[in-house]
Order: structure tokens, then C-alpha cells, then sequence
């Protein structure tokens, strides 16, 4: 059987592990269409209206399917979301998760999906690079 590119990863979670520090958590596809050779974990942070940092982050494990970003600020609005790639390329990618720390221990995490809003992003990326 032939690799193919991978669906997208399933279960995506995001929680606030301190009052800093977000874990982002996901299952592998249900569909890998041969081995995963990589995840991509992308993040943006916003603060209202306004897109403050960008970043994809290449999470080599394909075991331990979770990622901290440490240095949240309270108010300011992240999201997280994360491809899977085989030999062949990189899958689509899992819902959109937002996390808004608001106070200790108090946050706002809100999933949805929107293609657009990503290959928006993912073009960002490559203009930055």
C-alpha cells in the first residue's frame, strides 16, 4: 500500500495547565494513510482584532501527542490547531481550538473549523519566512 497524505488528527483539547501555561492535546488520525512522520502544531495569538504572533511549531513524537506554550497572557486570545504528515505530505488539520485566560484557574476555550481562516494563516507563515 502506498503512503498518501494523512486525515486530519482527532480530539483536539486545549486547557490551562497554570495560570501561564496552555496544554494542547490530540489524537492521532483515524485515518494516517501509512506512518506519521511528524505533526505541525499551529499557533496564533491575538489580542482583540489584532494578530500579535504567528508560529508552526514541528512536533517530531508521534507518541506523546501534546504541547505546552508557556508564557500566556491573561486577555489575549490563542488558538491552536494540528496537521499530521506521512512521507508524502501534510493532512488537513484538526478544528480550530481558542483558549482566552481570563483570571486563575478561570478560561474560555472555544473549537470551531474554518478552512479559509487556515490556509489564511498558513500563507501568513510563508510570507514571514
Amino acid at each position: 500500500m502506498l503512503d498518501a497524505v494523512p486525515g486530519a488528527p482527532g480530539g483536539v483539547k486545549v486547557l490551562l495547565e497554570t495560570s501561564d501555561t496552555a496544554l494542547l492535546t490530540w489524537l492521532p488520525p483515524s485515518n494516517p494513510n501509512g506512518v506519521i512522520v511528524q505533526y505541525s502544531v499551529y499557533v496564533r495569538v491575538l489580542e482583540g482584532a489584532l494578530q500579535l504572533d504567528t508560529r508552526t511549531v514541528p512536533h517530531y513524537s508521534t507518541s506523546q501527542l501534546q504541547y505546552q506554550l508557556p508564557g500566556l497572557k491573561r486577555r489575549q486570545i490563542y488558538e491552536f490547531w494540528v496537521t499530521a504528515s506521512t512521507r508524502v505530505g501534510e493532512g488537513s488539520s484538526t478544528p480550530v481550538a481558542r483558549l482566552i485566560p481570563q483570571t486563575k484557574g478561570v478560561y474560555v476555550m472555544v473549537m470551531y473549523r474554518t478552512n479559509d481562516k487556515i490556509s489564511e494563516f498558513k500563507n501568513l507563515c510563508a510570507m514571514k519566512s
